[in-house]
């Protein structure tokens, strides 16, 4: 869900957040962006992103392009390479008009910070390697050789509270199909479970993938998620940026009284 505050502003809070994302009193969402105008010439928009719970984080993958989309649909911007500023760094925005509304964001080179290991108290998952990957956000990525019979709410759910003190984490469950094709569940903090797909997760889970030569930095590896398919990029070597490209869908606009 995407707020204009370029044209409009008023007092956010959490208990307003929750109540927008409650899918039956509210609108619902996963995350809400909140697009601003930069006060920085180097940059065209600056937004802020929030969870369902009303924690504020620093990235949304999926909700970059969304917000491309927005901008470009609303007349914001006649930009179609669009340099926008979150709390997690700058991303560039990649607009192509002419493929179906296909939108690529550059997300700059991820933050590798390398393995983990926990003891969990799951039976089939005693002791796990986890990787650890920052995309402007925390991730914590685990090869799975069956992504559907993962417990992952319950193991999602105690890797983000139980890895960390100071930092809870996303929690991505990667399958290696082939050297150019994954499937990836992720467990979202913030959301409390698994959502339907996660743009930076999958940029966890690649990156991951390359750094380990599990897959190939050579081509666009594919990343099937429960909600689409999206494509990543990281070539040319680990100092690179990386880049995630998929389609983007208008659902619907609408207006809402906010009570404070």
């Amino acid at each position: 869900m995407i707020i204009d505050f370029i044209n409009q502003y008023f007092l956010l809070n959490k208990t307003i957040i929750k109540y927008l994302s409650n899918r039956n009193l509210g609108v619902g969402f996963d995350q809400l962006l909140l697009v601003e105008i930069h006060n920085n010439h180097h940059f065209d928009f600056f937004y802020r992103i929030f969870n369902a719970n009303g924690s504020e984080v620093e990235n949304c993958g999926n909700g970059a392009r969304c917000l491309a989309k927005f901008l470009f649909d609303k007349r914001l911007t006649n930009k179609t390479i669009i340099h926008v500023e979150t709390y997690g760094g700058h991303l560039i925005l990649y607009i192509n008009i002419n493929n179906n509304n296909l939108i690529s964001v550059n997300f700059g080179k991820p933050l590798i910070k390398g393995f983990k290991k926990i003891k969990t108290p799951i039976s089939q998952f005693k002791l796990i390697d986890l990787f650890i990957v920052s995309i402007g956000n925390p991730h914590a990525v685990l090869i799975v050789s069956n992504i559907n019979t993962i417990p992952i709410n319950i193991l999602g759910n105690f890797i983000e509270n139980n890895l960390f003190i100071t930092e809870k984490l996303n929690v991505g469950f990667m399958q290696i199909i082939s050297p150019s094709l994954i499937k990836l569940r992720v467990f979202e903090r913030g959301v409390g479970g698994e959502t339907m797909a996660c743009g930076t997760g999958a940029c966890a889970a690649v990156s991951f993938g390359i750094k380990l030569g599990y897959l190939n930095r050579n081509k666009s590896i594919k990343v099937i998620l429960p909600g689409g398919n999206l494509k990543i990029n990281w070539l040319g070597g680990l100092y690179n940026s990386l880049y995630m490209s998929g389609y983007v869908k208008k659902v619907f606009d609408g207006s809402i009284e906010v009570f404070n």
